[in-house]
């Protein structure tokens, strides 16, 4: 070997033992921080500080960096000037720094603080050391720089950014046996310095302001006293900024007189008041015309000024919002001067009553429920499906507006009570889980294409809406619900049968409803609270397996390394608020029997009325009333019969009812004219009288004396040779049978009765004779309101909701379309009649 040879040779086995012993050596790569001078920050403009909100128009700008050290090993060190970076935490994005984007960090000379045995920069998270302080080998070399020049600060435009920020200023440890680090690199180790967490708004502060309706039509009978109408207008806060109303102000409409509540100082009682983010507040006008101003009409509109918190764009008195005007229009009853607009999209059904309240109905304003569980009657024992008893218990489309198998859309879903929501969960999971596992078999197989259509079908399983009542989905609540479940157990689930494939008994079911995690989102966001209000909701159901398990259940309770998760988030609120939606329970147990009433209440003094229920804020609701009566349409013919001389027609009628005494003054029935034999419209009242032409819409008939016999005042004096028709709708209580004795024509669906001054008519009116017109329960209630009969009344003006049901009086009016056809001794009053009575 010669002496070249030997040379090599020794340097390759140097080489060699060198690397074996750096290989075994830690070098320990610390930050020290303590000599840093004091990080701060600041917004050129905010919306607000609590919380911090910025407008995009905004610049950040971070100063007081300073110096600092990092030591290798234990003491050799190398001094950094100011490397750091604005990190984004939710991206994972650097926003800005003054190293790498400006060509650093430069790394030269040997390696240092580094740990070749594990191939790793020793240093671990500026806390904790591997290993500790004072226990590393010294190997300290070359020279260190990180960044450069000696930034003092950092300004960041906030123009490209929109909506909750998560930023960190921090700096950074970089080893420089590394080179061509570029930002996020895992060669970098950091140390967090200052959390930034602020709001970035592109939108500008304001509120909306707006009236509860484009038009308030008021109807008055009498010119007897003024006329006042509370109106509430709504201030919506649809920003993320607190806003302070400073004032605000009513226009009022020509001839009226407009009050706003103030304090004890004079001033508008909310001035000063904050609405905060996404909130609202009511304010309340009253309106004031002088009868003799009626009838008059004109725009209102109320005017706003407000101050966002830091916004700088306001003038000093405020900014100013306005709501669009609110149309008043204040009319005689009697003039016939109001139409009822109705749009022009199918599903919306407006009726009205005597008092000149619009209510909806029609089968699109139905309530979506089931009376009993599932749909199914417990009353009723049979195992058919007649009667209201259905074949399945709950189906897996029961809360669903899209059917599982088609994708399309399912017509038969309802508001589920939290029982029927949580057995079609189970229902839909039990699916689930069955193509999960024909999916595996099939697979197993290379039958790929069969198991990609059941991973579809899986898709519309695990993701779909669901319309739900009120209810709280906490796990106490469900336990109660799935153990109230087996209580009936015997009445309806063993009449109907297994659940499904998987869950074939209750106790099952009652498994895996305790088994699973429900939460709720907002926003996609999920929340603590698990209360829900009515309305449908996105539910999706996520199902992970542990391990590869083929049964859902094991020996009866739910697989432990079965994970179910669901979620669930609103989406729409119900078309009509319904009073049932809040009622988390059927309705199989719940009494809602008839309330007994006289002829005098439901025939005049509740008008029609046939329930009502009342909802305070937070409350489940109550039901105030429930009449259960039959409504018969009448027509009445009065005629002047003695032309030659003023002979005052005879409007007195007999009432008899069995067991009913009457007292004087009381009142029948409201009556209305739409057909007379005077003016070329047959619109002209016949009564001699020159202060009222039109026909009456709206005159009362009264008790003369105990014994049943009526009058209608207004009507007796008639003019020479004239006729007039007037329609009435009697709401009579399903239990009363009433006979009617008059001098005049009176005309039924199932009688025409022919009186005069000489001869008297009799009819006798009861309820078996009108079965299509009688509500004596929930489920004929529902099927009239289906039928346009029933009109309901939603108010949610004050603190305590409310729902009036009413006949729809149009609707049983039109019965008698036929009778008005025949009219030949007098003209049907076709532009002005109203036929709600």
């Amino acid at each position: 070997m010669n002496s070249n040879s030997k040379i090599v040779l020794t340097l390759l086995i140097f080489s060699l033992l060198f690397s074996i012993v750096f290989a075994g050596e830690i070098h320990c790569w610390r930050q020290d921080i303590s000599r840093l001078t004091s990080i701060s920050y600041t917004f050129s403009e905010t919306y607000s500080s609590e919380p911090l909100i910025v407008p995009k128009e905004a610049v950040l700008t971070i100063t007081g960096f300073g110096n600092y050290n990092y030591e290798c090993d234990d003491g050799a060190s190398g001094t950094a000037i100011n490397y750091f970076e604005v990190y984004d935490k939710k991206t994972g994005q650097v926003i800005n720094t003054n190293g790498i984007s400006s060509g650093g960090p430069i790394t030269t000379g040997a390696v240092m603080c580094y740990d070749n045995a594990n191939n790793i920069a020793c240093y671990k998270d500026g806390e904790n050391f591997i290993p500790k302080k004072g226990v590393c080998d010294l190997h300290a070399g070359g020279t260190m720089f990180v960044g450069k020049g000696a930034t003092t600060k950092m300004d960041i435009s906030l123009a490209d950014f929109q909506g909750e920020q998560e930023w960190v200023i921090r700096f950074g440890a970089i080893t420089p046996y590394f080179s061509g680090i570029t930002p996020g690199s895992e060669k970098i180790t950091f140390r967090d310095v200052m959390n930034l967490n602020f709001f970035v708004d592109s939108s500008k502060p304001s509120i909306l302001v707006f009236p509860p309706t484009p038009l308030q039509k008021i109807n008055t009978f009498t010119l007897e006293e003024d006329v006042n109408k509370e109106v509430f207008f709504t201030l919506l806060n649809k920003s993320r900024i607190p806003i302070r109303i400073n004032d605000y102000s009513i226009d009022c409409p020509p001839g009226f007189n407009c009050f706003l509540e103030k304090n004890a100082d004079g001033n508008n009682y909310y001035s000063g008041y904050t609405i905060g983010p996404n909130q609202a507040m009511i304010i309340d006008v009253t309106y004031s015309i002088d009868k003799d101003s009626i009838p008059a009409k004109g725009p209102s509109t109320m005017k706003v000024k407000f101050t966002p918190n830091g916004f700088k764009d306001c003038p000093l008195e405020g900014c100013i919002a306005s709501s669009s005007p609110l149309q008043f229009q204040v009319g005689l009853i009697d003039q016939q001067d109001f139409q009822i607009n109705v749009s022009n999209q199918q599903e919306q059904k407006y009726c009205v009553d005597s008092e000149g309240r619009v209510g909806r109905t029609g089968e699109s304003y139905l309530p979506k429920i089931n009376l009993y569980f599932g749909g199914n009657n417990p009353l009723n024992s049979s195992n058919d499906s007649s009667d209201e008893t259905t074949d399945s218990l709950i189906s897996p489309n029961e809360c669903s507006s899209i059917n599982y198998l088609t994708g399309g859309e399912n017509q038969d879903w309802v508001y589920c009570t939290q029982k029927e929501f949580l057995v079609q969960l189970a229902r839909r999971i039990d699916l689930y889980y069955t193509n999960l596992t024909s999916i595996k078999s099939l697979e197993s197989l290379a039958r790929f294409s069969e198991a990609q259509e059941l991973r579809e079908a899986n898709g519309l399983i695990s993701n779909f809406p669901a319309n739900l009542r009120a209810q709280n989905l906490n796990f106490d609540n469900r336990s109660t619900s799935i153990s109230e479940l087996a209580e009936i157990n015997d009445i309806i689930f063993s009449r109907i049968g297994f659940l499904g494939e998987q869950i074939d008994d209750i106790s099952k079911l009652e498994s895996l409803i305790k088994g699973i995690t429900i939460r709720k989102l907002v926003n996609g966001v999920p929340v603590d609270a698990l209360e829900i209000t009515p309305g449908e909701y996105d539910v999706s159901i996520d199902i992970n397996i542990d391990n590869d398990i083929m049964g859902l259940f094991a020996e009866g309770e739910l697989n432990d390394q079965v994970n179910i998760l669901v979620s669930l988030e609103k989406k729409s609120e119900p078309k009509l608020n319904w009073f049932f939606y809040y009622q988390d329970n059927n309705f199989d147990n719940i009494n809602y029997a008839p309330t007994i009433e006289s002829i005098y209440t439901n025939n005049y003094s509740k008008r029609g009325l046939i329930m009502s229920f009342e909802k305070e804020n937070g409350g489940v609701g109550e039901l105030k009333n429930f009449y259960s009566t039959y409504s018969v349409p009448l027509i009445t013919r009065l005629v002047d019969q003695n032309s030659g001389e003023d002979y005052i027609s005879d409007s007195k009628f007999e009432v008899n009812i069995n067991n009913h005494t009457y007292e004087t003054g009381d009142i029948f029935s409201v009556w209305s004219g739409f057909a007379s034999s005077l003016g070329e419209k047959g619109c002209e009242s016949t009564v001699k009288s020159t202060s009222k032409k039109g026909l009456p819409y709206r005159v009362l008939d009264i008790a003369l004396n105990e014994s049943g016999r009526f009058e209608i005042p207004d009507l007796n004096n008639l003019k020479s040779d004239t006729k007039m028709y007037l329609s009435t709708v009697l709401y009579l209580p399903s239990n009363e049978e009433i006979q009617i004795k008059a001098p005049f024509n009176v005309y039924t669906q199932n009688d025409v009765i022919e009186g005069d001054q000489y001869s008297i008519g009799t009819t006798i009116i009861k309820a078996s004779d009108y079965p299509e017109n009688k509500i004596d329960s929930l489920k004929k209630l529902f099927e009239t309101i289906s039928e346009e009969k029933v009109c309901i009344l939603y108010d949610n003006s004050t603190s305590v909701e409310k729902w009036d049901l009413f006949w729809n009086q149009d609707k049983i009016l039109d019965q008698l379309e036929n009778v008005k056809a025949n009219i030949d001794d007098a003209k049907r009053c076709e532009t002005s009649e109203l036929k709600a009575s």
